[in-house]
């Protein structure tokens, strides 16, 4: 039995892959502690025992901001450090985000095996300034932007959760004008809904064909403010729709889908590919070096789905992607088929065992 340290940035994409490490890790008798920062707590409480520490990044715009940052960071180092020599842990993992910088450092130190997973297509800054002190680097993709060379990285996957994986191959439904609900259209738009997608995708369906609106139902999330318009533009149109704020079972919403619309965060990218469905991405123009561009590419590139760019996203475009898609089934079987082979079985697992770890092999494909 060892003591692991995992550290992992305040965001779902950072925590969930994780959690998902640590359920394998805790499974083979290990202990595990996550360090992350106070954004992370809601998300862990009552799953792992956690500890939280200072982060901030060195890259905010202004000086007096930077040195902020670099302030933050120091007191977390010292946290991370103060902790660890009292758990002497073998491995330290970072999820990436800088809650993962000091954990790490600190774990090299110490003389922990240091592992860093990147969740995105392109490199994060944490991660790359971290890369020096890692002995292994996952990826989870293939050709990942500033990633180094084969020596140290390892193409892992991103870990999802396993009712994605359950998930039963995509079969297009019956498009007779007696089924009302032919056509699942799914939007997800991160955690708190996307903007963009209340602005465009009610006028974007208004665009449609009525035969087509006729057999279209819509699983729409949205923040609570876009909740009341959504509901009163499809009606207004004669939509069947659910629109919601969160959805517990994103995996039966994803496998009820023909099409699903998001943005291009590492995670949803994996969750889409793993359950195997067509998708129309539209990634976030604001993310840190476009990643989520890039992510979205290694998607199209599969032939596993389509990229709107938010500055081309309106609704005469996105309907008349839509309305190929729509009225294409093969297409859309060849898509959900091809989004499946960026898939990778057992990534928490593979992650794990870069650790060097012994791994009871009864837990081998328990979990993605």
């Amino acid at each position: 039995m060892a003591n692991v340290i995992l550290a992992a940035g305040g965001t779902g994409g950072h925590i969930f892959p994780a959690l998902a490490v640590a359920e394998i890790l805790s499974a083979s008798g290990h202990q595990v502690t996550l360090f992350t920062d106070r954004r992370g707590a809601p998300m862990v409480e009552g799953k792992i025992s956690y500890r939280l520490i200072e982060s901030a990044s060195p890259f905010n715009a202004g000086i007096a901001a930077k040195l902020a940052g670099l302030a933050r960071l120091g007191i977390g180092f010292v946290q991370s450090l103060g902790a660890m020599l009292w758990r002497r842990p073998k491995a330290v993992i970072g999820f990436g985000g800088y809650p993962s910088f000091a954990p790490i450092v600190s774990g090299r130190l110490l003389g922990a095996i240091c592992v860093l997973h990147e969740q995105n297509a392109i490199m994060g800054r944490a991660n790359r300034l971290l890369g020096k002190c890692a002995h292994h680097i996952a990826l989870s993709f293939a050709d990942t932007t500033g990633a180094p060379g084969a020596d140290k990285a390892r193409l892992t996957g991103l870990p999802v959760r396993s009712a994605f994986a359950a998930i039963a191959p995509y079969r297009p439904k019956s498009t007779m004008k007696s089924d009302k609900a032919a056509w699942q259209i799914t939007i997800i738009g991160g955690s708190l809904g996307a903007q963009i997608f209340a602005d465009i995708i009610p006028a974007a369906i208004a665009l449609l064909p009525q035969h087509i609106r006729d057999q279209i139902h819509i699983t729409q999330q949205a923040r609570d403010g876009h909740i009341a318009p959504l509901k009163q533009a499809y009606d207004a149109l004669g939509i069947s729709f659910d629109v919601s704020r969160f959805y517990h079972d994103i995996p039966s919403l994803f496998a009820a889908s023909d099409i699903i619309i998001s943005r291009a965060g590492a995670s949803s990218v994996q969750e889409i590919a793993t359950a195997g469905r067509a998708a129309i991405l539209v990634p976030f123009a604001a993310a840190m070096d476009d990643h989520q561009t890039g992510n979205a590419m290694r998607l199209v590139t599969s032939g596993g789905g389509q990229m709107i760019t938010e500055a081309d996203a309106t609704p005469d475009r996105l309907a008349s992607d839509l309305l190929a898609l729509i009225e294409d089934s093969k297409t859309r079987q060849k898509m959900a088929q091809s989004a499946s082979a960026l898939a990778h079985e057992n990534a928490a697992l593979a992650i794990a065992q870069l650790t060097g770890l012994d791994l009871k092999a009864a837990h081998i494909g328990a979990t993605q």
